[in-house]
């Protein structure tokens, strides 16, 4: 977790009250930026888009109704008969024409079943009339539509025709031709491009070649909506689609000269407020400075004495509160560096108690199971006997000898060979073993007898079921550290037991009948910290591993017990 300064939080503050009319400044701008982006780019688009839809599909639904019902009336050939009837039927047509102010008026047109022209509104005949060669385009989609009204766009305009049905047969046309002028006031728009479009994506209105290929079709990229990159610019891109989706209304508004715009005058702004923020930040940091120096003095020398530097006095003098706190510190200095004088003394005179305590654990423990072996081998074997009992003087000497609570890793290995030997005597070819030392770690100082409780423990507990026992001792060191491992191929321990045993290792008390494996953990970490210890790893039915982890240290070294002695 960081740490937090006051002086900083007295900066944070001012900097806070002196830059809040600053970024309301910047979110004032960047508001009126997203109003006037609303207005001028997605709501004018909109717009635009929505005019030009809305007027190409009333214009088609008008005169889709005024055929039908003008198709309902009479026929075609009725008309050509009875001059009365032709009046009434052109005059129908003519009304809904009439509605729509020229150059953008339609002109009808009543047609015989030739495409002959019978009556209509405009002296020009449309190019889609042309008998001259095969029906193709809207005359044809006319000639099948069976009576339903059918619409396209010409070289002459929106055609919108339906067929005049006698009997299910075709008795003649009648024919709406919307011209381009109708759409030009609402295709021309400001700062909008507009483009009619039917399902295939080909352009059939718009008042811009650059949407368009040379086939007549949507240019790649300008089928898609949203924002889009499309010939050099960023557009804008909108689309609905008409008259049940057989043409559709594209708007594209041109953004990048507003972007450009904008970004001259964001940058221009950027900068000032840029200045005018930094010149606020270096006046904050100079006023906080000025008014946090004392306190930094004080947080430094407590960061010293949280270090384990207690040799950092206060020299204030400012003649108020602060010139106090910095006489009580230097006091409560000087009784700090008095009681940690006193509690490191008490702390090793009762860490060395505690080894002792643990030792003297030790040995009884350990001569009571040794002689309970020599006991057992003078029944069965005395010339046996009489040689364990000298290697057991050997090891009661080396137990109950001076030279402190330390010695080198040979020495204790050698005295621990003693030990094997006289179980090797008790077992014969049941019992075997093996030590390995890695080159550099017999000069290693450890805890006097150390591992004649582990080996104790393997034998002890692994020939209940086994019939056999092998068992290994390894030393090794890396990185500083030496690592001790004692391996067995008995019985295992179970799980429950595993976990009882790893927990009481770590305990400072022991309350449980393991003292040998409790006394060697308990040692190392009074003897060199938490840092170093035991640990036990076992399965049941394949055997346990017992690992000792201690520094790696020569005999140049002193170790805690022997510092403590002297």
């Amino acid at each position: 977790m960081s740490r937090k300064y006051f002086r900083d939080e007295l900066r944070k503050i001012l900097a806070l009250n002196a830059l809040l009319p600053v970024c309301l400044l910047l979110a004032i701008f960047f508001l009126l930026v997203g109003i006037f982006w609303y207005s001028s780019v997605i709501s004018g688009n909109e717009e635009a888009r929505m005019r030009l839809a809305s007027e190409v599909t009333s214009m088609v639904r008008d005169c889709s109704t005024a055929l039908s019902e003008a198709g309902r009336s009479c026929s075609p050939e009725e008309a050509r008969r009875n001059p009365e009837v032709l009046r009434r039927l052109s005059e129908r047509l003519y009304s809904t024409a009439v509605k729509y102010p020229r150059p953008g008026r339609p002109a009808f047109y009543l047609l015989d079943k030739g495409l002959r022209v019978i009556a209509s509104s405009s002296t020009e005949r449309p190019d889609i009339l042309s008998t001259d060669g095969p029906l193709w385009g809207i005359s044809a989609r006319i000639i099948m539509s069976r009576g339903k009204a059918v619409f396209d766009f010409t070289a002459d305009g929106l055609a919108v025709g339906e067929a005049v049905m006698e009997k299910g047969e075709p008795a003649g046309y009648l024919l709406y031709i919307i011209p381009k002028a109708a759409f030009e006031k609402y295709m021309f728009q400001p700062n909008v491009s507009l483009a009619l479009t039917d399902s295939f994506d080909y352009v059939r209105l718009s008042d811009s070649g650059r949407f368009r290929d040379e086939q007549g079709r949507l240019r790649q990229g300008a089928e898609k909506e949203g924002y889009i990159f499309f010939n050099g610019g960023i557009f804008y891109v909108t689309s609905s689609e008409i008259l049940d989706g057989a043409l559709s209304v594209r708007a594209f508004t041109p953004v990048s000269p507003i972007l450009r715009s904008f970004g001259a005058l964001a940058l221009v702004l950027l900068l000032s407020l840029a200045v005018v923020t930094l010149g606020i930040l270096r006046a904050t940091s100079r006023i906080a400075e000025k008014k946090t120096r004392i306190i930094d003095d004080l947080v430094a020398a407590f960061e010293n004495v949280m270090q384990g530097h207690l040799s950092t006095k206060l020299a204030i003098s400012s003649g108020d509160e602060f010139e106090v706190i910095g006489d009580a510190y230097n006091v409560m200095l000087d009784s700090l560096r008095d009681l940690i004088r006193k509690n490191g003394e008490e702390a090793r005179r009762t860490a060395l108690s505690e080894i002792k305590q643990l030792e003297s654990q030790f040995n009884p423990h350990f001569l009571f199971n040794t002689l309970e072996n020599i006991r057992v081998m003078t029944a069965i074997n005395p010339q046996d006997a009489r040689k364990m009992i000298l290697e057991l003087s050997a090891l009661l000497r080396y137990s109950i000898g001076g030279g402190g609570m330390s010695t080198e890793l040979a020495e204790d290995i050698e005295i621990t060979e003693r030990y094997l030997r006289i179980q090797k005597y008790r077992f014969g070819t049941r019992f075997s073993y093996e030590i390995r030392t890695e080159p550099g770690t017999e000069k290693a100082i450890v805890p006097r007898l150390m591992l004649q409780p582990l080996i104790e423990n393997s034998i002890v507990h692994s020939f209940r079921t086994k019939e056999r026992l092998s068992l290994s001792i390894k030393a090794e060191q890396s990185e500083g550290k030496l690592r001790i491992t004692v391996t067995d191929d008995g019985d295992g321990i179970a799980p429950e037991k595993l976990l009882a045993l790893q927990k009481m290792i770590k305990e400072e008390k022991n309350e449980t009948q393991r003292i040998g494996l409790f006394n060697i953990a308990r040692r190392i970490r009074l003897m060199y910290g938490e840092d170093y210890g035991m640990t036990i790893e076992s399965q049941e039915g394949t055997g346990t591993v017992v690992s000792l982890t201690l520094p790696s240290k020569g005999p140049e070294e002193e170790t805690y017990a022997e510092a403590s002695d002297s």
